[in-house]
């Protein structure tokens, strides 16, 4: 009597596509979702860069006193708004300390990509807070900082974006530079 013959069955053609094609569409599905979380990565991190340059400057400019901005020429008499290039220009008439912190303050900071507005407002002068609480004492101000950028979202597709930040403040508030 001859030996039984073991049979050893392999892989088919068909078994070996269909292996490959659901590794293909795991691994097209997971290298989607890293871009994904690199473009959302990316948006959260130029989000952070312009909060930080907004809320710096804002806590820069909140640290004068608001009596020690100069008179608004032109336009609003209750509202400036300047850039950030042209906030150095405002102060040139102010005392030589303000002048001095404020070309310190601008000289550092570069923002590439991203445009910064500063908004000063007069919201109540001297005389209308004298007169309300009858005690001496400034006027109330907003300083406002809008920054503006142009976000990447895909290829030829962009987005613009921005952050505000508004602080009130009050001509009693002491010089700190």
């Amino acid at each position: 009597m001859a030996p039984a013959r073991k049979t050893l069955r392999g892989l088919g053609l068909v078994e070996v596509l269909v292996a490959s094609s659901i590794l293909v569409i795991s691994v097209t599905a997971i290298f989607s979702l890293l871009r994904v979380s690199i473009k959302g990565t990316e948006r959260v991190e130029e989000e952070m860069l312009a909060v930080s340059a907004a809320q710096d400057l804002l806590d820069f400019l909140c640290s004068i006193p608001y009596s020690r901005i100069p008179p608004f020429q032109g336009g609003n008499p209750g509202r400036k708004d300047v850039d950030l290039a042209s906030l150095v220009g405002l102060f040139e008439s102010a005392d030589t300390q303000v002048s001095r912190a404020v070309r310190r303050k601008t000289a550092a900071m570069s923002l590439e990509g991203f445009d910064l507005t500063i908004s000063f407002e007069r919201l109540l002068s001297e005389q209308s807070v004298q007169a309300q609480s009858r005690s001496p004492g400034g006027g109330l101000g907003q300083i406002t900082v809008a920054v503006r950028w142009t976000s990447q979202l895909s290829p030829g597709k962009t987005a613009s974006r921005s952050i505000t930040l508004a602080r009130l403040v009050t001509d009693d508030q002491e010089l700190d530079l």
